[in-house]
C-alpha cells in the first residue's frame, strides 16, 4: 500500500495547475481588450465596450484608460454627469496621461467650458503636435476662449501636418477673420471650401466676408450656394436666409438707381 501511494505522487504532483495567469501575462491581456473596446466604442457598439472596460477596472483599477474609456461611453450615452466624474477620475490617476487629458478636455468643450478645455488640451498636446486631432480641439478651444494667436498657431501647425483634416482651414478663417484680417480669412475659407466642397460654414463664412468687403453680388451667390446646401437649419432661417433676401434687395436696389440714373440722362 505504502508502495501504490509512492507511485501515485508524481501523477498527482503533475496535474494542471489552475493558477491564473502571471502579473505580465495579465497586463498583455488588459492590453489587448482595451483595444478591442477602443475600437467597440468608435463602432457604436457601447454595451459590448462598457462590459469590457468594467470587466479591466475589475482586474486592474488602476489603468486609466479604463475608467476615461468608460466615461466616452457614457458621453455617447447621453450619461454627461457620470462621464465627467469619470473623466476626471482618470486625469486623477494619470495627469499626464495625454488620452485622459484629451477626454476631458473635448468633454469640457462639449459643455462650452473652454478655459477648462483649454487646460486639459495643452496637457494633451504636449510640447508639439503628435495628433493632429487632438491639435484641432485645443486650437478651437483656444478660439473660443479668446485666445486668437495661439489659436492661430496650433491651426496653422495642424494645417500643415495634414491639410485635409476637415474644419481646420475653416476655423483657421474664424481665428482669422476675428482678427479683422479679411483677405486672409477669405482665403482659408475658399482653401476649406476646395478640400471640403460640404462644409457649410466655410460657404457661410465666406459670405460674411464678401459682405464685409462690400461685394454684394459674391456674397448673394455664397448664401445662394449655402441655402442649397443647408435649407431647414435654425441658422439657414435665420441667418442665410434672412442675409440673402437683403443682399437680393440691395442689388435690386442697385439696379433700379442705375436705370433712373440712365434716364435722367436722356432727358432733355
Amino acid at each position: 500500500m505504502v508502495l501504490s501511494l509512492a507511485l501515485l505522487a508524481p501523477l498527482v504532483s503533475g496535474c494542471p495547475s489552475k493558477q491564473g495567469p502571471s502579473p505580465e501575462e495579465l497586463a498583455a491581456i488588459i492590453d489587448n481588450k482595451l483595444e478591442v473596446a477602443a475600437r467597440m466604442r468608435l463602432n457604436n457598439k457601447l454595451s459590448d465596450a462598457e462590459e469590457i472596460f468594467k470587466w479591466v477596472i475589475e482586474q486592474d483599477d488602476t489603468r486609466a484608460a479604463a475608467w476615461y474609456g468608460l466615461g466616452e461611453v457614457r458621453f455617447e450615452q447621453d450619461n454627461q454627469t457620470e462621464a465627467g466624474q469619470l473623466f476626471q477620475k482618470a486625469v486623477a490617476m494619470a495627469p499626464t496621461d495625454r488620452d485622459a487629458q484629451a477626454a476631458l478636455g473635448r468633454f469640457h468643450a462639449a459643455a462650452g467650458d473652454h478655459k477648462a478645455a483649454v487646460q486639459a488640451l495643452a496637457i494633451a498636446y504636449g510640447d508639439a503636435l503628435e495628433d493632429p486631432k487632438v491639435a484641432l480641439a485645443y486650437g478651437i478651444s483656444l478660439r473660443e476662449s479668446g485666445d486668437l494667436a495661439n489659436a492661430e498657431k496650433i491651426l496653422r501647425e495642424v494645417a500643415e501636418e495634414d491639410e485635409f483634416i476637415e474644419h481646420v482651414y475653416t476655423e483657421l478663417g474664424d481665428v482669422l477673420r476675428a482678427q479683422k484680417r479679411t483677405d486672409d480669412a477669405l482665403r482659408a475659407y475658399l482653401k476649406a471650401q476646395k478640400l471640403h466642397a460640404s462644409d457649410r460654414r466655410a460657404q457661410a463664412g465666406g459670405a460674411l466676408i464678401y459682405e464685409e468687403q462690400g461685394r454684394f453680388k459674391y456674397a448673394a451667390d455664397a448664401w445662394s450656394l449655402y441655402i442649397r446646401m443647408d435649407c431647414c437649419t435654425e441658422y439657414s432661417k435665420t441667418v442665410a436666409q434672412v442675409k440673402l433676401k437683403e443682399l437680393e434687395a440691395k442689388e435690386q436696389a442697385a439696379i433700379d438707381a442705375a436705370a433712373e440714373g440712365d434716364t435722367g440722362d436722356a432727358t432733355p
